[in-house]
């Protein structure tokens, strides 16, 4: 059976561009003015000629293995590939099992060629075609992704805005999807746990949103559920928050494996487009994930606590296991890992019970917003804009220094071809004293190019401390209102808490807010309340054994008489304390506004507590 082998790359062949339709004809014409009839014809239509797994060709070597085929018929050898190597020993092959090979337009029948030497050049030259080509698509597309230029398709979330191939617009019904994956992590989900609460909820999928509104380039089919992978990829995307990022992948080689680019070898261009997840819940999520890898975190919430990620152990330096028991009561608290993975022998229990620190760091956060609140009112606006002009008036500085420089670089190129042509004798004389000069002028235009970016670099950690501070102000001011943190609350305002021997422990703020506040001043003003307290219910047990009941007036008073400066503005939020341990009920009497509650003996048992 003589069969044609048809195949074209629209990539490769762009210049000698022949279409299938053109190579059949080709074919046809040359077995007729030979005597030959072609019974099938096998086509690869717009697949490269460097690789070997095309159906067709595929399909033919198959039916040649059964002992259909004695001769195959193309155009010409590039046609039955562009890989030096296979196509000689396809041709080897051939030559073995007895198959006759003619290429049309290379004027080769292997029945009546003796010297075939000819081909080995040939093919070498159709490799370096599809090599030469490949390398001028890079170089064409690395030059378009280092001007910023939208070369590949938008992320979930994203569309091109109509009318400007280079801008993007946020898709309002996917950016919401993406929000809230987001917050479902900082509140202490996983991927897995996310993904099932979205399948649960029949929530359409990344491709099958995009494939729904036509998004340009989506090929394949669009995945039916939600995978611990999809959360992953949107949860590291910092695409999310305005930054554009080209050359992520690359090949080696032809048709070979897209390897990932090291993230300081990409183009990255910040503030691309406008953000749909703000830079500090980026910031966090990417910590939060960062935690969870080196801790394993499968995303499961059995002993469970907000504080999970942020308490350790302070002579071990070991994260705390969160223990639950159930005896008369719901017990639950922290112990050392170390402890009680291996036992007293590497660490001791440094046990700290969940509900006491809760109310400490509710109690601390409190002074924190005082502390924050005031350094906040003295950062006056005058000195910021101040500092916004100097820097913008430095800016424009690099900028006429940079175009300074570029102009002169023009120049220097100019002169050099310029010169060079006309004085052809001495040339590698003026090409040496020109290439100093564009040298030292490209140093001088990488050092104003750096100097611009740490501007950038300074004003953006500015910008993003600043957004933390009001941030957390906001947060402090909806904790001390509702009395209740969640775990995002804790990972943007605790970086760690670190647990003593006997219990006690040391609570630490994320940076952006430990410039603001005096840590020493938070301590001493803590052990402050706590003395307060102590005589607070030292005077509960006075006024127990004499009256029965109490008031605020009467309680500032009695403190100032032993020395603390007090009000009764000041002293009314010991009375919540004492309202919710029990200690005293109000009274519709105004006259004896505070009941005391408990008996001489329980009154005591506090004020040791408190020592």
């Amino acid at each position: 059976m003589t069969v044609g082998y048809l195949r074209l790359s629209r990539d490769e062949d762009r210049k000698q561009y022949v279409s299938i339709e053109n190579q059949k004809l080709i074919l046809k014409q040359y077995a007729i003015s030979n005597g030959l009839r072609i019974d099938v014809f096998y086509e690869d239509d717009n697949i490269s000629g460097y690789t070997f797994e095309r159906p067709g060709m595929k399909k033919m070597l198959r039916d040649i293995d059964s002992g259909l085929i004695d001769t195959v018929l193309a155009k010409d050898l590039s046609r039955l590939g562009r890989h030096n190597a296979k196509v000689l020993l396809l041709i080897e092959d051939f030559k073995e099992r007895g198959i006759r090979l003619i290429l049309a337009d290379d004027n080769y029948d292997s029945f009546y060629t003796e010297e075939d030497d000819i081909l080995g050049i040939k093919t070498w030259y159709n490799e370096r075609y599809v090599k030469d080509t490949s390398k001028k698509m890079k170089r064409t597309l690395r030059a378009r992704q280092k001007e910023g230029t939208l070369a590949v398709r938008p992320c979930f979330g994203y569309e091109v805005v109509p009318g400007d191939k280079l801008g993007l617009c946020i898709v309002e019904s996917e950016a919401r999807i993406i929000r809230r994956i987001f917050g479902l992590y900082l509140e202490g989900n996983g991927y897995r746990k996310i993904a099932g609460i979205f399948n649960d909820e029949a929530v359409p999928t990344p491709s099958m949103l995009m494939k729904q509104r036509g998004s340009k380039g989506f090929t394949g089919t669009a995945a039916g559920q939600w995978s611990s992978e999809m959360v992953r990829d949107i949860l590291k995307n910092d695409g999310y928050v305005g930054k554009l990022r080209m050359h992520v992948r690359e090949r080696k080689t032809i048709h070979g494996t897209d390897l990932r680019v090291p993230k300081e070898e990409q183009y990255v261009f910040d503030h691309h487009h406008e953000a749909i997840i703000d830079t500090e819940t980026f910031r966090m999520a990417q910590e939060l994930m960062e935690k969870r890898i080196r801790t394993n975190y499968k995303g499961q919430r059995t002993n469970y606590s907000i504080f999970s990620q942020c308490v350790f152990c302070r002579d071990c330096g070991n994260r705390m296991t969160l223990i639950r028991r159930k005896r008369r009561r719901q017990q639950t608290y922290f112990i050392c890992r170390t402890y009680n993975a291996k036992g007293s022998r590497y660490c001791s229990a440094h046990t700290l019970d969940e509900d006491e620190l809760l109310e400490a760091v509710l109690h601390y956060l409190q002074i924190c917003r005082e502390a924050l609140y005031d350094d906040i009112l003295h950062y006056t606006l005058d000195k910021q804009e101040a500092r916004e002009k100097q820097e913008e008036a430095f800016r424009k500085e690099l900028e006429a220094s940079l175009y300074k420089q570029q102009r002169k670089l023009e120049v220097i190129l100019e002169q050099k071809i310029s010169r060079m042509a006309a004085d052809m004798e001495n040339a590698h004389i003026l090409e040496a004293t020109y290439d100093k000069l564009e040298k030292d002028t490209l140093w001088q235009i990488r050092r104003l190019e750096e100097q611009m970016q740490e501007l950038e670099r300074e004003q953006e950690g500015r910008r993003a401390d600043a957004g933390t501070a009001a941030n957390a102000v906001d947060i402090l001011d909806k904790v001390i209102a509702e009395k209740e943190l969640t775990a995002k609350d804790v990972e943007l305002l605790i970086e760690r808490i670190i647990v003593d021997k006997d219990g006690s422990f040391e609570i630490r703020l994320r940076h952006g807010l430990a410039a603001l506040v005096d840590e020493k001043e938070v301590v001493q003003r803590l052990e402050s309340e706590k003395n307060i307290f102590r005589d607070v219910l030292k005077v509960i047990l006075e006024e127990k054994q004499t009256r029965g009941y109490t008031s605020v007036k009467h309680m500032s008073r009695r403190l100032r008489e032993m020395g603390w400066t007090v009000s009764p503005k000041s002293s009314a939020p010991f009375f919540g304390q004492l309202t919710d341990m029990g200690i005293v009920r109000k009274t519709e009497n105004p006259l004896k506004p505070y009941t005391i509650v408990p008996e001489d003996g329980e009154i005591r048992k506090y004020i040791e507590m408190e020592k």
